[in-house]
């Protein structure tokens, strides 16, 4: 039988895998406990909070993240540029509402 060791100013020895299990056994329980993540209908969901758009106003929406379905693919690519080349390509796209690499891509696609 293994004799579980304590830590105390008198023994600074202690098991760290014992201590590890314990706090992840009640962080689980904790976690256990507070989890919201119940399964809803859709008809339970209330979208009194989200706003009516126009047609007008989704075609002023502006779409980030993802290419469209059709558009030529982008390839990841690492390139060493000078810090402050970066810099003010990263404030010129913030002013332009664009992601610097968006602009980056925009200005190559121009040069070429």
């Amino acid at each position: 039988m293994k004799k579980e060791t304590k830590l105390s100013m008198d023994n600074p020895v202690i098991n760290l895998r014992e201590l590890y299990n314990k706090n992840r056994k009640k962080t689980l329980k904790r976690a256990k406990e507070k989890s919201t993540n119940k399964k809803i209908k859709d008809s339970e969901i209330d979208y009194s909070e989200i706003p009516k758009f126009s047609a007008k106003d989704l075609k002023n929406f502006k779409r980030v993240g993802r290419l469209i379905v059709g558009e030529p693919p982008r390839r990841a690519i690492s390139v060493r540029i000078e810090e402050d080349i970066l810099e003010k390509l990263k404030n010129k796209a913030e002013k332009a509402g664009v992601g610097y690499q968006s602009l980056i891509n925009d200005i190559l696609k121009k040069a070429i």
